[in-house]
């Protein structure tokens, strides 16, 4: 524990084990407690400027995780967004899996709560499960209430297809004239088919 700076906590995200907290050069950051972190996921997704940057990921011991991250002014999750503007979010975050799939990257988790908007800007966030694709899997526990795709279950292989209809459900939601994502969006025909 030794790398890990001195912090100012200003307050904890309702619902979550994130922590809006101050570093010592007053730079504000998301603190992330979690049984289990991919520093390489996380690192490759910012390069690729679809996460907000990694400050530090330390194994602090008795199973537990401490995660620095830049804290991203201004962004929302997809969740909290207004219809209209969701709906406007599609293609964006649909380039942004591809990248995520083209580094060779799963991420297992792209809920809604999970991928941030801004002024044409997506990053995803919630790196607990991601990984290497064909090495990253599913913890030993899961939420069974949420409507995991096809394949899902615990211990499994992420796989790029599991993200996809992930990503396919949030707009589903949106837009219940359209029965498949795929037959509107070009980007899944092009790109996943």
């Amino acid at each position: 524990m030794n790398g890990i700076p001195q912090l100012q906590y200003k307050e904890r995200l309702p619902g979550t084990r994130l922590w809006l907290a101050d570093m010592e050069n007053n730079q504000r950051i998301i603190v992330k407690f979690t049984h289990q972190y991919s520093e390489v996921a996380h690192k490759k997704c910012a390069e690729l400027g679809i996460a907000p940057s990694l400050l530090l990921s330390e194994n602090i011991g008795y199973g537990w995780w401490i995660v620095l991250m830049e804290y991203l002014e201004g962004f929302t999750p997809l969740h909290m967004l207004e219809k209209d503007v969701l709906i406007a979010t599609e293609t964006p975050v649909t380039l942004a899996m591809q990248k995520l799939h083209g580094a060779r990257l799963v991420h297992g988790d792209l809920r809604s709560p999970n991928i941030l908007w801004k002024d044409g800007q997506v990053k995803f966030v919630d790196f607990d499960w991601a990984g290497v694709d064909e090495e990253a899997t599913y913890p030993t526990s899961m939420n069974p209430n949420i409507n995991w795709a096809p394949g899902v279950g615990l211990c499994k292989h992420i796989k790029p297809d599991h993200d996809i209809y992930m990503v396919k459900s949030i707009y589903k939601k949106v837009s219940p004239t359209k029965q498949n994502l795929s037959e509107w969006n070009p980007l899944y025909i092009v790109k996943y088919t």
